[in-house]
């Protein structure tokens, strides 16, 4: 079985893993308190990125956040032979003779996107096992990062344009392994992207129910610090509210 074909097993076996919306109770927030044992560290990380890339198609801000980031074009440069050509002819089949010009391209767009990204991100998966542990620990690292800040973004109905200034732009430092560096921006990206997606598919139930259980992890200091009305926090607040929660997710969603 060569590379791609182990990628692509991969990323079906990746598929098969328990969704978000899955796993957070749809009730109001007040009554599903005693049910939040059921969201701890219930998600493969790689499970919920392959998960949300298929999410993306469905989701007009989150394919306007791939165009506004350039994500495509990047994950292209960074592994441009994985695109995968038959998978967009093989969607396209699949469209109604009814479907708009419009509606055409949007779906021939979303489809050569997760493509490229679905490949990408299967092919690190299956060759990082084959890297030293902390070439394979960093690559996990960002992917953990970039799912958990689109997670929160998404599930609190950040725009696309505002979901964009979380975006990684500059590759992260790692001297002693320069050659993840470039991988760890991508995989960052694609999946923020992918969990901005999952964060935008749940139900208003369950994106109260999210937020519930993420604050409830914050200690004390935090709690207090995060409440009052939205509208009134300064754009720095907001931002560290984000960058807090995406850590909870981190730390109490994801394994």
């Amino acid at each position: 079985m060569d590379l791609l074909e182990q990628a692509k097993h991969e990323m079906e076996r990746r598929r098969r893993a328990t969704r978000l919306k899955n796993i957070v109770p749809d009730l109001p927030a007040a009554i599903a308190a005693n049910r939040f044992d059921a969201i701890g560290k219930a998600i493969d990380v790689y499970g919920m990125v392959m998960n949300g890339i298929d999410a993306v198609m469905t989701l007009n801000d989150a394919i306007t956040l791939l165009r506004t980031t350039h994500l495509i074009h990047e994950t292209e440069m960074g592994f441009q032979s994985l695109a995968e050509s038959a998978r967009v002819t093989e969607l396209a089949s699949t469209l109604e003779a009814t479907d708009s010009v419009m509606s055409a391209g949007r779906y021939l767009f979303a489809a050569n996107v997760l493509g490229v990204l679905a490949s990408y991100v299967g092919v690190w998966m299956s060759i990082a096992g084959a890297w030293a542990q902390a070439k394979a620990d960093i690559l996990t690292d960002h992917a953990k990062r970039g799912a958990s800040l689109g997670a929160v973004l998404g599930a609190n109905d950040a725009g696309p344009h505002y979901a964009a200034q979380f975006w990684m732009w500059s590759q992260p430092s790692y001297p002693a392994y320069r050659e993840a560096e470039g991988a760890a921006k991508n995989i960052h990206n694609i999946s923020l992207v992918a969990g901005y997606a999952e964060g935008k598919t749940l139900s208003l139930n369950q994106k109260g129910v999210l937020f519930r259980f993420l604050q409830g992890n914050m200690g004390v200091v935090d709690r207090s610090y995060y409440t009052g009305d939205w509208k009134t926090w300064s754009d720095g607040k907001k931002k560290e509210y984000y960058y807090q929660c995406a850590a909870e997710f981190n730390k109490g969603v994801l394994k």
